[in-house]
């Protein structure tokens, strides 16, 4: 991923912060400091510019009535419509008109992005165009030329293919074809009906992205099946004890045993996990990006770190996430995981060991470079901090949550301690 620095110089309780996007993004710290609106302002810049942005930015430069079209691209055009469209944007998907949002945005890498678009008319010496085609096409993109076949003669929606593979991949190394959201609170909103769904999404623009995603996530693509893919599908089998299944537009449980339930009357975990595992099951032949809001809810400890592996081998498929998590364990087995990927970056055989004595996939490693993980904090003056955390072969720096871990796990000793004595007391007597 090219580096993409984001500086938010007000929005909520963030003011003067930054932080650089990666295909993994940890955001945790204490309650209040801001954590989910770093979150959702990094989630902004990847839906857009793999949304909207760009073709707005295509759209000013278009001319229907030509058959070809040149233009170009800069960062910094790219960069002040991320900067201008942000407030507007947040005060829909937070439900605030009143919110403010100044936050500016620095891309990285190369400036301009030039290009030439036109259908290949004269096809003299040039094998029949495929029959399942009906045009073919060649652009020029800084300089570089190249042709392809298509089953469109619209000269807009070939502009807007290539411009979208050229800059999406030059940024991300993928084209991200969705980027789903998964706020809080969300199992309360699976599998409810379209009059309750209005309600909600009609208030909140969060919401209403989540539901809209959510009917997608539901619906099968075509694909073909894949050994990778049965790993996933095994490994949400062990996460679930089961199958999410859609059937007539209401989504269930179906369990090992065989027995059916409605998404409705699941266990919280199955519903705050069932949107993205239907994603998973549904779309997983798209390059993905999750927005993840605390992935660790209502989840035993036991199926957090089963996800913490079900995400690693995502990112190593090319999905990404941006994460808020309070959670211990979460972030403990992504620890062992970035420890795992140092392991078999040094040792593939002992990496291969260990992983068959866990009964781990192969897959199931995180690579450092992958990750940015920020730590949220206020300093002596009141003001939120946030803190870059080194990522070494010890993995990340969680020092707050092993701080309370063993703060409770002195006050755990200093109890029993004290009920031991007066055990002892009470014998004595």
């Amino acid at each position: 991923m090219k580096e993409i620095r984001i500086h938010i110089h007000d929005f909520g309780p963030l003011h003067e912060v930054e932080f650089q996007l990666a295909p993994m993004m940890i955001f945790t710290g204490m309650s209040s400091l801001g954590k989910s609106y770093a979150n959702y302002v990094a989630y902004y810049t990847i839906s857009s510019i793999c949304g909207d942005a760009l073709e707005k930015i295509v759209a000013s430069k278009f001319d229907r009535a030509e058959t070809e079209q040149c233009f170009e691209i800069t960062t910094r055009e790219i960069e002040a419509y991320l900067h201008n469209g942000l407030e507007t944007y947040m005060q829909s998907f937070l439900g605030d008109d009143n919110i403010r949002c100044n936050v500016d945005f620095q891309i990285g890498g190369q400036e301009t992005h030039s290009f030439k678009v036109k259908e290949v008319t004269d096809l003299d010496g040039d094998d029949a165009i495929p029959s399942r085609y009906k045009s073919k096409w060649e652009y020029t993109y800084n300089g570089e030329t190249s042709q392809f076949y298509s089953k469109s003669s619209d000269l807009w929606e070939k502009v807007m293919f290539v411009v979208n593979n050229k800059i999406c991949v030059t940024l991300f190394k993928s084209l991200l074809t969705y980027t789903p959201i998964l706020p809080p609170a969300r199992g309360a909103f699976v599998g409810e009906n379209y009059t309750m769904k209005s309600k909600v999404s009609s208030s909140l623009g969060m919401y209403r992205q989540f539901l809209n995603d959510y009917d997608i996530g539901v619906q099968p693509s075509e694909k073909v099946s894949t050994d990778r893919e049965k790993f996933f599908k095994r490994a949400m089998e062990r996460l679930i004890d089961g199958q999410l299944v859609n059937e007539k537009d209401k989504q269930y449980l179906r369990l090992s045993n065989g027995q059916q339930i409605a998404l409705t009357a699941a266990a919280s975990s199955i519903k705050e996990l069932s949107p993205f595992l239907f994603y998973l099951k549904n779309q997983l032949g798209q390059y993905m990006s999750f927005c993840f809001e605390e992935p660790e809810a209502h989840l035993h400890p036991k199926m957090q770190v089963a996800l913490a592996d079900l995400v690693a081998a995502c990112l190593n498929r090319n999905i990404f996430f941006q994460f808020t998590t309070h959670s211990d364990y979460f972030l403990q087995r992504l620890n062992q995981l970035i420890k795992l990927g140092f392991l078999k970056n040094k040792n593939k055989d002992k990496f291969n060991d260990l992983c068959k004595e866990w009964g781990l996939d192969d897959h199931c490693y995180i690579e450092a470079k992958d990750v940015k993980a920020y730590f949220f904090h206020r300093n002596n003056d009141g003001m939120v901090e946030i803190v870059d955390l080194p990522i070494g072969d010890e993995g990340i720096p969680f020092k707050s949550f092993f701080d309370v871990a063993n703060e409770l796990q002195q006050r755990e000793e200093e109890i029993n301690n004290a009920l031991y004595e007066l055990c002892k007391k009470e014998d004595k007597e």
